[in-house]
């Protein structure tokens, strides 16, 4: 991923570099094996590339909608992420101040009164003309290059056509953003994360006019950092010492690092275990185990669902619940479900993360975040190891929350009956945990959020410099 963003650093598009928008892409169908390289696939990207090199997206300009001197709040399409994480931020802002860009049509309705709301697509709108010229100068080179990163790193066939569609999106999307920014003249950009796709060319452009960005600490991290560094932003709000520290060990410059703690964590469960169980329709004398499934590769991910069954089937007087990832739908598990009918799997969208943890005793993951929020919620963690699979956040939760690391469902078996019923044992895991979450995460909820809306707001009064910047 580092070797994409410094070879297609150049040239730039409109003075934006194009390699930092790949991100997501090569997480997902790259790193995670989530992309599809058959022939049919490739000649799908191929005429998708064509359609939008000559007939790209014209979308009515609505700049006029964006005052001039707002703060810029881009919101993803997860429900979940805006309401919890950037919704706070928002409120600690002052809604008059911000304008919203959303993807998801249900955002503008969710939001506070005084805060305004305008759909990405609407403001992104570019004049073909402009973008062509910019394309036609750059796109030689830009091929030349994902040519030979694909040759010397063994890509798939298929993966220049998918890096080469994404590529021309995100140029389009980069040069319209430039031309609405240099429109509506915000006083800041702030976002979730500024390595996604719209995000990262919104971010990017902001950042050759000399505008302010933000982005949050969206989701854990691993121990290379993968896709948060190097920061595009000017500052990005880590929720802890932990993440900070695993990025400058990785060679993030620190001035970049603020600690902001996480707006959408809390300590307290606002839900009854008693009353969570019951609508499971779950034996209330039964202690209850949750897998936290992760976006691996499917074989992976079916491996780690199988082995956390067997385990539960082994162990009288346990309930188990699978609650899968949101990129993950409930169909893919389909025959393990079948086979284990005991075990309940849940959609991420049937039930709150605060509600399934209230109903839960113990939570079992691989490198899902979920390990992390459990113990910020004070439940105890197993981390399962699959072959050929890094262990991620997994592995701070071994290493430094003390967290029990299995390898099969016999181990896990073994390990889920000392969680679950050896008080003693329970007893010694809690205090390591505790120490750990004052290391993962500094503040919570709104106090969070208002530290990182106190930051946002300083460097916006200051003209995008800190106050130390400002004597120097």
């Amino acid at each position: 991923m580092r070797a994409f963003d410094a070879e297609l650093a150049q040239p730039e598009i409109e003075g934006i570099s194009i390699g930092s928008t790949l991100t997501d892409l090569l997480v997902i169908e790259f790193i995670n094996g989530g992309g599809r390289w058959g022939i049919a696939q490739r000649g799908l990207d191929r005429l998708r590339w064509l359609r939008r090199y000559f007939l790209a997206p014209r979308r009515p300009e609505k700049a006029t909608q964006v005052k001039p001197g707002q703060i810029l709040v881009l919101s993803r399409s997860s429900k979940t992420r805006f309401d919890d994480l950037i919704l706070p931020v928002l409120q600690s802002l002052s809604p008059v101040r911000c304008t919203v860009l959303y993807k998801d049509p249900n955002t503008p309705q969710r939001l506070p009164a005084g805060a305004d709301a305008v759909d990405w697509m609407d403001v992104v709108s570019h004049d073909h003309g402009r973008w062509h010229s910019a394309f036609r100068r750059c796109w030689p080179q830009w091929r030349s290059r994902v040519q030979s990163l694909c040759k010397s790193f063994g890509l798939p066939r298929g993966a220049m056509e998918r890096l080469s569609l994404s590529i021309l999106v995100n140029s389009q999307l980069a040069v319209g953003s430039l031309a609405f920014l240099e429109r509506c003249r915000p006083a800041a950009v702030v976002t979730d994360y500024d390595r996604a796709c719209f995000p990262s060319c919104l971010v990017l452009a902001a950042k050759s006019l000399g505008i302010p960005t933000f982005s949050l600490q969206h989701g854990v991290m691993n121990q290379d950092a993968v896709g948060y560094v190097p920061v595009i932003a000017d500052r990005m709000f880590c929720w802890g010492e932990l993440p900070r520290r695993i990025m400058t060990e990785t060679g993030q410059n620190p001035a970049k690092l603020a600690i902001g703690g996480c707006p959408r964590l809390s300590r307290e469960l606002p839900v009854e275990p008693e009353n969570v169980r019951s609508r499971l329709n779950i034996d209330p004398s039964h202690r209850v185990a949750m897998l936290g499934t992760s976006p691996v590769p499917p074989v992976q991910r079916r491996l780690l669902a199988a082995w956390f069954c067997d385990a539960v089937s082994q162990l009288d007087g346990v309930s188990g619940i699978v609650r899968l990832h949101p990129s993950e739908k409930l169909e893919f598990y389909a025959d393990i479900a079948r086979k284990y009918p005991q075990v309940k799997f849940l959609d991420n969208s049937q039930m709150s993360l605060d509600e399934s943890l209230a109903a839960t005793d113990v939570v079992v993951v691989q490198s899902s975040g979920m390990g992390g929020d459990a113990l910020v919620k004070r439940r105890l963690v197993i981390v399962v190891e699959i072959p050929d699979a890094t262990l991620g956040h997994g592995k701070d939760l071994i290493e430094q929350a003390g967290c029990p690391r299995v390898a099969s469902a016999e181990e896990l078996a073994a390990s889920l009956r000392s969680l679950l019923f050896d008080e003693e044992f329970r007893r010694c895991h809690f205090a390591a945990t505790e120490r750990f979450v004052e290391d993962f995460c500094a503040s919570f909820g709104e106090d969070s959020a208002r530290r990182i809306a106190e930051t946002i707001n300083q460097i916006v009064e200051c003209g995008g410099m800190t106050l130390c910047e400002r004597v120097f």
